[in-house]
């Protein structure tokens, strides 16, 4: 059977949900993916423009329940990015998402989702002897929902997205000579859409090659560290190829 998944936005949690009585006789199946991406950011703090780049390894594992499934999913930078800050400083970048998502099929091309996304951005602040002086994190996490559409295309089928979330977020700054943290509130609100191709490899396997953008922009409603204002945009394209085993 081919199944039909929507790649949403990039799991720490696990969701639970019911099922009707007309899915009684229907087994449930079982499917694990893998893919590797680059993603460019452009990510502006405090009237600094930086351009991270990151190569991340993402684990799925998801489940099929009739028209529904439950995806549950962890990416994580594998390859920081080092930025020169001036001033004989530098800072190294890493990043990690982890996402649940609930999904259901109202057809065989139009599908809505929903689901608990969290992550953050880590990056240490470095002198040029190698002192960790400060350590900053950008986190959030909360809901998202959006739909997909998808249609045959090159023996394989395209699929377009798109998602919005408004989430709780946080900026944090760590001085480990005092051991010292510092935390400002606020609120992250996030569009998320792109595309995906698919195309089966056998009766097991899928391979998967996409395209995706997130708009990601933190509003730092308390100032509460060192009186500054630390709202912060996030902008990244994301190249990602990999593959879908499905387990009967």
């Amino acid at each position: 059977m081919v199944r039909k998944i929507t790649l949403a936005f990039p799991v720490i949690f696990s969701l639970l949900f019911s099922v009707s009585p007309g899915y009684a006789e229907e087994p449930i199946q079982m499917a694990a993916g893998f893919s590797l991406s680059n993603k460019y950011s452009l990510f502006e703090i405090s009237g600094f423009e930086l351009d991270p780049d990151y190569t991340t390894a993402n684990i799925d594992l998801i489940w099929f329940y009739g028209e529904m499934y439950l995806r549950l999913n962890y990416d994580r930078s594998i390859k920081d990015d080092t930025q020169n800050l001036g001033g004989g400083t530098h800072a190294v970048f890493s990043r990690q998402d982890a996402g649940a998502t609930f999904g259901y099929n109202l057809s065989n091309r139009v599908s809505v989702f929903g689901g608990i996304l969290a992550g953050n951005t880590e990056f240490p602040i470095f002198t040029s002897a190698g002192t960790d002086n400060f350590t900053h994190e950008l986190s959030y996490v909360g809901p998202f929902a959006g739909t997909s559409y998808s249609y045959p295309l090159r023996k394989g089928s395209l699929s377009l997205s798109i998602a919005y979330t408004k989430m709780n977020g946080a900026f944090s700054i760590y001085d480990p000579a005092n051991n010292d943290q510092a935390t400002s509130h606020g609120t992250t609100d996030g569009l998320s859409y792109g595309i995906v191709w698919s195309r089966r490899v056998n009766e097991a396997m899928n391979f998967q090659m996409g395209y995706k953008v997130n708009r990601f922009e933190f509003n730092d409603d308390e100032v509460a560290v060192d009186g500054n204002d630390n709202s912060t945009k996030d902008n990244m394209n994301i190249f990602s190829i990999g593959f879908i085993v499905f387990f009967e």
